[in-house]
This record gives C-alpha cells, structure tokens and sequence, in this order.
C-alpha cells in the first residue's frame, strides 16, 4: 500500500499535467524543430517532426504538489488520519513528528530543483551559452552541499577529508544533472532511465533500515513519487513522442536523483560499508554516457558541451538497432547495473569486489563494442 500511495499521486498529476504543458508549449511557441539534415555526428536531434518542450515542468509539480500534500497530511494527522487503511495511518501517525520536524529539507531542496527548472526552460527557450548554465548549476550544487548533503567518505573529518567531501559532493550533483541531460536524445531514453535509478533506490533503501533500525520511509517514499512522476511524463514521451521533457526535466531528474541518493544511508544495521557503492551501480550507465561522450568530444577536439550525435543510443542505432531497440538496450543495461547494487547489503568485501567486477565487465563490454 505505501508504494502505491506514492506512486500513483504523482503518476496521476504528471500525466494530467502533461496534457497542460503540451497546450501551453504550443501556444507559447515553446516546440523543438527538427534539423533537416540526417542522423549524423553533428546533428544530435532525430526526431522527425516539431514536438512540444517543457515535460520537466509537469514533473517537477507532480513531484511539488505530491510532497507538499504528503507534508500537509503530517501537520493535521489527527484530522485525517481515518481517510487511511489502518497500516498507513498508523504510519502516518507515527512518523507526523519526524516528517514536520525535518519539512524544511524537502522544501529547500525543491526550492533548488526550482531553480534549475527555470534555468532548463529558460535554456529550452533561448539556448543558453553553455558557461552560464554550469555556474547556475554549480551554484545550486554548493548551496545544496551547504545546507548539509554530503557525501559521507567514512576517512574521518579532518579539514582535508572535509574539504574533499565538498568537492566530491558537489561534482556529484553536476555530474548527475548533466548526465540525465545529455541522456535525454531519444524518445523515453532519460526519463526511463531515471524512473529505474530512482525504483532500484528506492528499492535498495526501504530494505535497508538506518542504523537505529528505523525503516527510511521519507527517502524511499521520495525516490517513489520521482518513479511516479517520470512514469506519468513518459506516456506521453513513449515513441513516438508527442512530449519533450527539455533541459527543465532532466535537470529536475538529475539534480532531485542525485540528492536524494545523498540523503539516503547504505550503511546500518546488518549492512557493510561497501553498501555505499550502490548509487554508482545504479547510475553508471548513465554516468558511463556522459563520460565516454565527453571523452569523445576532447579527442575530436570538439567543445565537450556542444550536443551532438555521439551519445551511447546513437551509436547503438550506428550499429543497427533501431531508435526503440537501443533505447531499450539502455534500460536493460541499466536494470543489470542497478540489480548489481541490492546484492551489496548481503556481501562481505570479496563478494563486493565481485559485484563491482560485474558493472565494470559490462561497462568494458560496451566500451569495446561501440569503439569506431
């Protein structure tokens, strides 16, 4: 019942608010045209005809509105804790305190996310200069790295692993907001990806209680309302697509999954602390893209920030598969990946070598096979 109760809120809002952003897009002239010239390395849009931009804003309000009535329901339990099965409501009940206690991470955290949903539209309206959309980014990252989401290294806290933790912190969250953004060239590619990123988090962190052995309620039920939300935007998404998320969607993806990994503990209970690899099984296929595109870009002696058709997916159609097939290839690798992650509760340290042995063969898999 739980998992339901924070799916299928934001699912539903996600694809009733599509419906609006399609109308408004049009209106507003907010539409990706096509390029004329075939599928080749310079011309990274592949979509045949003009489609509407701005998917990200139904998300982000789906994932808003979902987290602000869920915040409501905590500050007056008493009153409506009947409209619930009894399992939830004692739930509810229980956990009101904490959830009220701690409102104000959720809602700076959207805050930030609001930022960047601006930034994205803004960028899907304009076409921002590449520079300026990284200091925006890396701004909202050191606020947010600020404010207290770090990446715990477990090296002690001296100044130097302090500062080092920032750093990493910081990357983190660029790094997953560019990576969802440069996944983001096919029909379903980004936002599938991310709503299995966020379904094996969730997956991983609601089986694995915090130290106290409480159960992580609020960030399992937190990467559920983003599945909800990714999946609500992608039936409109599905190719082919009558719906773009634009930069404001995966920036929104991006930035939502990489702090919301932070916010999670792996390590606790019966858990070791090779636990805390999980998030880059999760996410390294999409991690994987960015890097191998970056690198492709450099060597070629090409600006790394400049779109063009050297992304995994259409290398995988260079290679014969068509849009859907290597979209659907993407998500497969990604599900192997992320599956890798929920063994690491249950391993020692060789048994953890070997699981990280699996996501790196596959990673060297892909790396030889889509060499030119």
């Amino acid at each position: 019942m739980f998992p339901l109760l924070c799916l299928l809120p934001s699912f539903f809002l996600s694809w009733a608010l599509c419906y609006a952003v399609r109308y408004a897009a049009r209106r507003f002239g907010l539409i990706d045209a096509p390029d004329k010239s075939a599928l080749s390395e310079q011309n990274h849009k592949t979509h045949k005809t003009p489609t509407p931009l701005g998917g990200g804003l139904a998300i982000y309000f789906a994932v808003v509105i979902t987290v602000l009535t869920a915040l409501a329901a905590a500050y007056n339990v008493d009153s409506i804790k009947n409209l619930f099965p009894p399992t939830i409501a004692e739930l509810l009940t229980v956990h009101a305190s904490g959830i009220v206690a701690s409102a104000g991470k959720p809602l700076f955290l959207l805050t930030m996310c609001g930022i960047l949903v601006g930034l994205g539209l803004w960028d899907d309206a304009k076409n921002l200069n590449w520079r300026f959309r990284l200091l925006v980014e890396f701004s909202v990252a050191i606020a947010t790295v600020a404010a207290g989401w770090r990446i715990t290294l477990f090296l002690g806290d001296s100044p130097a692993m302090t500062a080092l933790s920032w750093v990493i912190s910081v990357f983190w969250i660029v790094g997953l907001i560019n990576s969802f953004n440069m996944l983001d060239n096919m029909d379903a590619l980004s936002g599938g990806c991310a709503a299995i990123c966020a379904a094996f988090l969730a997956g991983f962190v609601l089986t694995q209680p915090e130290p106290g052995g409480d159960v992580q309620w609020f960030v399992g039920g937190f990467f559920l309302v983003l599945v909800g939300a990714a999946c609500g935007f992608l039936v409109h998404n599905r190719p082919p697509a009558k719906l773009f998320m634009g930069d404001c969607g995966s920036y929104t993806l991006g930035y939502l999954l990489a702090t919301g990994a932070i916010s999670a503990v792996y390590v606790g209970q019966d858990a070791p602390c090779q636990a805390v690899l999980a998030p880059l099984f999760i996410f390294a296929i999409p991690l994987y893209d960015m890097v191998s595109v970056i690198i492709r870009r450099i060597r070629q002696g090409k600006s790394p920030f400049v779109g063009d058709a050297n992304h995994l997916s259409h290398r995988l159609v260079r290679m014969g598969l068509s849009r859907p097939s290597a979209v659907m290839t993407i998500h497969l690798l990604t599900v192997a990946c992320a599956s890798v992650a929920l063994l690491l509760p249950g391993t020692n340290v060789k048994s953890a070598l070997l699981c990280a042995g699996i996501v790196v063969s596959i990673i060297v898999v892909l790396t030889l096979l889509d060499r030119k």
